[in-house]
């Protein structure tokens, strides 16, 4: 009996200590990436309220807020070029999608302003800016305070 539990006890050390070095090394090797943004309609330019964002594999990230505001977190590998996509979706509008593709970088983040088409109006165009930004200057203020200093509000 003592020899099992012996057993037992080394069992679960060794996979107490598999589990750290692995959890040690996915966040060693990963990178979050914040992105935020402030999605309006394309034509009345007013914000839309509860429109998702979902990544690549179609799981919601984030959704707007009555500002129309976002924030969303991406983990990405620590080292190399950075490749995501995300989709914009909200009923009654046509959907939008985004592909990036940055170079490496140390503290990788953006800012964007997206104006959707109601799906009913024909002659309205969607439209995306985006502006890189520290990891940490993602907050509304600071989103509309850069789109219009860039000229876009």
């Amino acid at each position: 009996m003592k020899k099992l539990t012996k057993i037992s006890g080394f069992l679960l050390v060794f996979a107490t200590a598999l589990f750290f070095n692995t959890y040690a090394q996915a966040i060693g090797n990963s990178r979050e990436i914040n992105i935020a943004g402030v999605i309006i309609d394309s034509k009345t330019k007013q914000p839309i309220t509860g429109a998702e964002i979902l990544d690549e594999n179609s799981r919601v990230i984030a959704s707007t807020d009555d500002k129309g505001y976002f924030f969303a977190k991406l983990n990405k590998p620590a080292k190399g070029e950075i490749d995501f996509s995300f989709s914009v979706k909200k009923k009654g509008y046509r959907s939008f999608s985004q592909k990036e593709h940055w170079a490496d970088q140390k503290d990788p983040g953006a800012i964007y302003y997206f104006g959707i088409r109601n799906k009913w109006r024909i002659n309205d165009d969607s439209f995306s800016k985006m502006l890189p930004v520290k990891n940490d200057l993602v907050s509304y203020d600071t989103i509309i305070d850069r789109f219009k200093k860039n000229g876009d509000l």
